[in-house]
């Protein structure tokens, strides 16, 4: 169904262009035009269908656990097997004379990712499933967690996830509605997933490889089969998986991603690693 969009005049709070002190303010036609091309559609993303009836999803929220500090708050329970999924530390070194140029010097910025076991031994820590990024990073890298996957990690994980469902054409995806970038001009507002923490989310439809492009930060990810299950939240710096035995092995396999298995009832919290800070004396750094 084709929505009709409406005035998004009462929506400006805290999405609007960036003005040069002194210069005239846009008129409200400007602004709302600003608004309606600086923002996402999410009825208009390609490949993708907003969904008017939620009912696909439903399952996902009555199957996590408010009460859960670790795995179960972001991705259901039921499932054979779970791992979490780290997102890579990045990096990049400007070459010279980028300060004084740095639109010509773009091209040559060197940018790559490190593993978060790599940072760990850089820093005589130990590498396991329930590490803190602040625990093994020791505040001492120039470079920090990607709050995603990166293009080629979001490949990896695609080609691997999309052997074990035999619905690769339609999976769904749960987008937190809190991004002040999602264009709110409504003419009647979509229905909402409710998250364990009372997050609304909502719910879109397309096939496993478009996932990738996506443009927001996806909360979960499943197919139509439900055989596997994908979640974070817009504060991790990693995700959760879960999904059947055969699945998680062959992500911790696969080259090109960081991912150990753990248990459904592990605890994985800002703040702790019983391993490199079982005190928890290092400040979590957001």
């Amino acid at each position: 169904m084709k929505r009709r969009r409406k005035a998004v005049k009462e929506h400006w709070s805290g999405v609007g262009p960036l003005l040069r002190a002194g210069s005239k303010a846009p008129s409200d036609r400007e602004r709302e035009q600003w608004y309606e091309a600086n923002t996402i559609h999410l009825d208009r993303i390609d490949q993708f269908t907003l969904l008017d009836d939620t009912m696909p999803a439903e399952w996902i929220g009555k199957r996590m656990h408010e009460s859960s500090r670790g795995p179960l708050l972001w991705v259901p329970d039921g499932f054979e097997a779970y791992a979490r999924v780290f997102f890579p530390y990045q990096f990049h070194e400007l070459p010279e004379g980028y300060d004084e140029d740095p639109l010509s010097k773009q091209k040559d910025v060197k940018i790559w990712t490190e593993s978060w076991s790599t940072i760990a031994t850089r820093h005589g820590k130990v590498a396991h499933v329930l590490m803190k990024r602040e625990a093994i990073d020791l505040g001492e890298e120039s470079g920090d967690a990607l709050d995603e996957l990166d293009e080629s990690g979001m490949r990896a994980l695609t080609n691997v996830l999309r052997k074990h469902t035999s619905t690769p054409d339609e999976t769904y995806v749960l987008v937190w509605e809190g991004y002040g970038n999602i264009n709110q001009g409504w003419e009647q507002h979509p229905p909402q997933v409710m998250h364990p923490l009372q997050r609304g989310c909502y719910a879109l439809k397309g096939p496993i490889d478009a996932v990738g492009h996506f443009p927001l930060k996806i909360q979960n990810w499943f197919p139509a089969d439900r055989t596997w299950c994908y979640g974070s939240d817009t504060d991790l710096y990693w995700a959760f998986v879960a999904g059947s035995a055969e699945l998680i092995d062959e992500l911790t396999r696969t080259d090109g991603l960081e991912v150990l298995r753990l248990e459904p009832t592990d605890t994985v919290t800002f703040g702790y690693d019983p391993v490199n800070d079982p005190d928890g004396k290092i400040e979590i750094r957001w």
